[in-house]
């Protein structure tokens, strides 16, 4: 049986360290910076790790009395089970399942550092948009592919139903390491009651949402029409890139296009945002919880919020009465050119394990329906195409049917092995715009395209 409790263990150079859930500490992880290492103690340390030789040949079923424990990298404490894996360890008695807690941003540095140093876990929980600069080390990852004909084998069903997830899980070069178990896409809220009170349409372009928040900060003048994450706690991958892309916007090998119609569109529409009022005074500084916050407490009329936290403001506001959604807004004129876009959770197999096929039933089960029903209802929305339909998922998630259709056309969010940096640039972008309204937004996205794409070129 798994076990759960805390370790001492040393810090990781980031500002919060990883907490331990797990009987195996993984030690050593945190005693190196990744800077201190070369490029040829890297690979030697990955190699070490094993996992290369293995992954040419064929995939076998362990015997069903060695006993196996295994090591999984939880990006949040609320991505481990209720149960604390007791169903899975039950199903297959010979497996215990140990974990530690390491956040998603630290997830990728932290691997590699581990991976030098020999002692990696056996399966981790990056996010899509981060973890293709793990496929471009060698022997770092399992490519997945015999592990995911064998799922299909054996269970074809729940193959099936994590197609979705399957689909998030195939690197830039064409193989698969992971499979995307949960994602949290960010869609457009509105005040439904505002908007039908000032007899105002839902919107469906961007442009008649920005006429519609004028009208909103008209009628409620204490309130803010159009609420804004402009500080750079958040990534600019659940807000400002999915404004992006739903206008219309491009990448080139995962770099984004901003020096084009659609980025120049985004930055001016920051901007006027600033320039009529609509935004808050601190923009420059807010953060998710300012903008959830704010919209919970009635005092915002439009906001884009991750789908993880609208169980949250349905605690506060009913949905199709006070709150919904506009899930098909877009740039008028790009209606042809949308692309709907979020970055998944994704269950990776490490190069280094020494039980490809025992980590994979792993994989399966954060990948699966028993686990995403858990982890839907409390947490972050599964992509398991059962748990979509699950009468009791849908009890507390109404809004889920809505967006069914968008979801099913969604795409990972493009990923460049230096994606950290590159959304450095990104957020410079935004809070310019944000901070200098009367800015020529196509010279801030020139300037922007030129440091973006030198550090794609990397």
């Amino acid at each position: 049986m798994s076990t759960h409790q805390n370790f001492p263990q040393p810090p990781l150079p980031a500002s919060s360290s990883p907490s331990q859930h797990g009987a195996r500490f993984i030690r050593g992880r945190a005693t190196r910076t990744i800077g201190a290492l070369s490029v040829a103690s890297l690979a030697l340390g990955l190699a070490a790790c094993g996992g290369g030789d293995e992954q040419s040949g064929g995939v076998s079923e362990a015997a069903s009395d060695e006993e196996v424990e295994l090591t999984l990298w939880l990006q949040r404490d609320e991505f481990a089970p209720t149960d604390s894996f007791e169903a899975f360890e039950e199903e297959h008695e010979n497996i215990t399942v140990n974990t530690v807690t390491i956040p998603a941003e630290e997830q990728v540095s932290s691997f590699l550092r581990s991976s030098a140093a020999g002692d990696t876990p056996d399966v981790l929980m990056p996010t899509t948009d981060l973890w293709p600069a793990l496929a471009e080390q060698e022997g770092a990852l399992y490519d997945m592919t015999s592990l995911l004909e064998t799922w299909e084998e054996e269970d074809p069903e729940g193959y099936e139903a994590a197609s979705a997830g399957i689909r998030f899980g195939t690197a830039q070069d064409g193989s698969t390491y992971g499979v995307g178990i949960s994602g949290a896409p960010t869609w457009t809220l509105y005040r439904k009651d505002w908007f039908e009170e000032a007899g105002i349409e839902p919107p469906e372009t961007y442009e008649e949402l920005l006429e519609g928040a004028k009208t909103i900060k008209e009628e409620h003048p204490e309130s803010t029409a159009f609420g804004l994450v402009g500080g750079r706690s958040a990534s600019p991958a659940s807000h400002f890139l999915t404004y992006f892309y739903r206008m219309g916007g491009t990448h080139e090998n995962g770099v984004p296009q901003f020096d084009s119609e659609a980025g120049i569109a985004l930055l001016e529409y920051y901007q006027d945002l600033v320039k009529e009022g609509l935004a808050h005074r601190d923009t420059l500084t807010w953060t998710t919880d300012q903008t959830r916050g704010t919209f919970i407490e009635g005092q915002l009329g439009t906001v884009q919020m991750s789908q993880n936290l609208y169980p949250t403001v349905e605690e506060s506001l009913t949905y199709d009465e006070e709150w919904a959604i506009l899930p098909d807004i877009h740039r008028e004129g790009a209606e042809d050119d949308l692309l709907m876009t979020y970055r998944a959770v994704t269950a990776l197999v490490a190069g280094s394990t020494e039980h490809p096929y025992e980590a994979s039933l792993l994989v399966r089960y954060l990948a699966g329906e028993e686990y995403g029903v858990d982890l839907s209802k409390r947490y972050q929305p599964s992509l398991n195409a059962a748990v979509q339909e699950d009468e009791e998922y849908l009890d507390v998630a109404p809004w889920v049917p809505e967006l069914a259709d968008n979801m099913d056309a969604a795409e990972p969010l493009p990923a460049n092995p230096n994606s950290i940096e590159l959304y450095e640039v990104i957020q410079d972008m935004k809070q310019e715009a944000i901070d200098n309204p009367d800015a020529d937004a196509a010279e801030i996205a020139a300037n922007g395209q030129e440091a973006l794409d030198a550090i794609g070129s990397e």
